[in-house]
């Protein structure tokens, strides 16, 4: 049976940055959890969630050479800058290149593997070995085999005063904190049985403005004032659950009075002090930051989507919808007789309406409502066409049904032999159903396609114009839920807005 990589082993948040007992400790990376493993001369290198990133890192694939066969190993995946700190950034725009530019990037910004966990060693599993062994191993590893560039040994401590030293002093070149792992703890795939320290740091700000109901606010808009008294920008909060919202909506006061004069701070938002409380707050962009959503950036301009935009993005999704519908139907006439290639398309386009449209209202249930037309488009696109063929082209004939292949027995699916002025014709009719309407010895008039594209139908059946009918209601209808929901997203920013309307 053959060796594949396992889950990866998780983590678990703790407040103390104190070293548990029978514990060791390692430096917690900025970078991408990787798992690697080289059997045979194959090398995978996958992500945490179980994405394969070989493609977009040529430099460390071509270095497993340097590792015993059937050896694999856990760990992170980082990036260097040049002034020596971690660099995500770097790291995430190398993620999805591939081939020439996946080379480049590694000869530009290489990437290190910074190896934690051996999991197999020569062939041998490691997993229920105690991390005290399957660490002795993983130095042994580098030791025996000299491991260079980009293969890297995490550091790894049972001492109290090396991870406050690197709770201290490494955090500047961008180590997150630490993680604890038990000495006797085996490897254990998906379960989160390490223990993991993060550095926060805090700062006071002052709330300019928020998101979301004055009850209960989703994201904070912070700022400070600079040494001319004028107040700017500095970042936002991540979203706030609803218990810390409803906690700092009690915290907040309009701020009426005439302040000192800065940019773009709204006259009647609420630009509580935080007194006392302390929050934390990743600092993002300047003053005219995408993330102040609707309140006026320096020069007069508003960062919030205008009149004029949502008509444009509304304009967008109602191509977008039209597109789908008459390029399914064309797909459709390509390919006829394979039913199965428009009804896929057909389906995914239908998703990516859905998608444009709750991005255009911002609330799900006008997206998942437009399902509804959805699928008089999806039916009439796929019917349409093979129908408008055989009303265009199709040898209209009498014919007699001779046998029935589901008689006399409990079977649905039901092929009726056909017998016409010529002889009986090649091809059958189907129904799939329990009461097809046809009997033994019916004369009935069909339609057949002379290029044989698309099977024959009972002329009876044959409808374009009915088909048609369904794909342009269902169009009409698009239209309409994309026209209400670009009005309602329109007024639902510009409420926003108004709510902060105003500059000091």
């Amino acid at each position: 049976m053959p060796w594949t990589l396992p889950e990866p082993m998780l983590t678990e948040a703790v407040r103390s940055p104190a070293l548990p007992a029978s514990s060791a400790a390692e430096p917690k990376w900025d970078g991408f959890r990787a798992a690697l493993s080289v059997d045979d001369g194959q090398v995978v290198l996958r992500s945490r969630r179980g994405t394969q990133m070989a493609p977009a890192f040529p430099e460390v694939v071509a270095s497993a050479a340097q590792l015993p066969d059937a050896t694999a190993l856990d760990g992170e995946l980082i990036v260097w800058d040049a002034a020596g700190r971690l660099a995500f950034e770097q790291l995430q725009n190398r993620l999805h290149r591939r081939g020439p530019a996946a080379l480049q990037a590694a000869a530009q910004q290489p990437a290190h593997f910074v190896a934690f966990d051996v999991l197999r060693l020569a062939g041998t599993t490691t997993l229920t070995w105690p991390y005290s062994r399957r660490r002795a191993a993983l130095e042994e590893l580098f030791r025996e085999h000299q491991l260079t560039a980009p293969w890297a040994l995490c550091p790894s401590t049972t001492d109290p005063h090396t991870v406050h030293e690197w709770l201290t002093s490494w955090t500047t070149a961008g180590i997150e904190g630490v993680v604890f792992k038990r000495l006797d703890s085996p490897y254990r795939p998906s379960v989160k049985g390490w223990l993991k320290y993060k550095v926060r740091e805090t700062t006071e700000a002052i709330v300019g403005a928020f998101t979301g109901p004055a009850t209960a606010p989703r994201t904070l808009l912070l700022g400070r004032y600079d040494t001319a008294g004028h107040f700017q920008y500095t970042g936002r909060t991540t979203t706030l659950p609803q218990t810390a919202g409803r906690t700092v909506a009690g915290l907040l006061t309009t701020d009426t009075g005439p302040g000192p004069r800065g940019h773009g701070v709204p006259a009647a938002s609420y630009a509580a002090r935080m007194s006392d409380q302390r929050m934390n707050a990743p600092v993002a962009g300047g003053v005219g930051d995408a993330a102040w959503a609707g309140v006026p950036a320096p020069g007069g301009q508003r960062t919030g989507r205008s009149a004029g935009a949502s008509v444009l993005a509304t304009l967008w999704v109602l191509l977008v919808a039209w597109g789908i519908a008459a390029g399914n139907t064309g797909l459709a006439y390509v390919t006829l007789g394979m039913d199965f290639i428009p009804i896929a398309a057909g389906v995914l386009g239908c998703l990516v309406l859905v998608i444009v449209l709750r991005l255009l209202h911002r609330a799900w249930w006008l997206a998942v409502l437009s399902v509804v037309p959805a699928l008089f488009i999806l039916v009439g696109s796929v019917q349409y066409a093979p129908e408008a063929a055989l009303d265009r082209r199709g040898v209209r004939e009498t014919v007699t049904i001779t046998a029935d292949s589901a008689a006399g027995t409990a079977s649905k699916n039901h092929r009726f032999t056909l017998v016409g002025p010529g002889g009986e014709l090649d091809e059958t009719l189907e129904y799939r159903g329990s009461n097809p309407g046809y009997r033994v010895g019916d004369r009935i008039e069909i339609l057949r396609d002379p290029e044989g594209a698309v099977p024959l139908e009972d002329a009876v059946d044959v409808d374009p114009e009915g088909r048609l009918g369904g794909l342009v209601t269902g169009v009409a209808a698009w239209t309409g839920m994309t026209l209400l929901a670009g009005w309602r997203g329109h007024v639902r920013r510009r409420e926003n807005r108004r709510a902060w309307s105003g500059t000091i």
